[in-house]
């Protein structure tokens, strides 16, 4: 069970101040289906979701209203740490689909998958190469014309991008990192 709210000072495309409220609510259920430990092999997991965007003040734009629907998931994880690297690969799917319904202002399905392998390399002690493949979509979703369901940037995501630097309801990344110890 997850629920959270978050209230930001935020402004519109004109410089005026307005407050955007959204607030999450989650009830999941997840299953480790690996024989060693609940951290390696597959997992599936699922559940119910509802989300809820408000706008406040004079400048405010529309709010995105409220959704209610379910999410499903699908991973696997093969891991071996290292001190300073891994050895490990991991990839999965997602997906949430909300239909339009009492409990909904609009509908709409997002889907995710991923892959990751992280490889120990044997010139130098703790080198290691990370590679990484992603891509989602998005369709449906709130009225306002500036919606964007992903973002791209930052530290995680996109290096040498400031976060959400790049936006759309569709990506795909590929990423391949070379990782070695200074000293």
């Amino acid at each position: 069970i997850a629920l959270s709210q978050n209230i930001t000072p935020t402004t519109n495309n004109d410089g005026n101040l307005y407050e955007a409220q959204n607030r999450f609510f989650t009830l999941a259920a997840e299953r480790a289906l690996g024989e060693k430990s609940p951290n390696q092999g597959f997992r599936v997991g699922g559940g119910v979701l509802w989300q809820d965007h408000e706008t406040r003040g004079e400048f405010a734009p529309q709010a995105d209203g409220a959704s209610a629907g379910f999410f499903g998931r699908v991973d696997y994880r093969r891991i071996k740490t290292q001190i300073f690297s891994e050895n490990a690969e991991y990839y999965g799917a997602y997906w949430e689909i909300a239909p339009k319904t009492s409990a909904s202002d609009y509908n709409y399905q997002r889907q995710s998958v991923y892959w990751i392998r992280d490889l120990p390399l044997k010139k130098v002690e703790h080198e290691s190469l990370h590679l990484e493949a992603s891509m989602g979509t998005y369709r449906g979703g709130p009225a306002r014309a500036d919606f964007a369901a992903y973002s791209l940037g930052g530290g995680s995501g996109l290096r040498g991008y400031q976060k959400g630097s790049l936006q759309g309801n569709t990506f795909y990344q590929l990423r391949a990192e070379y990782l070695r110890p200074v000293f």
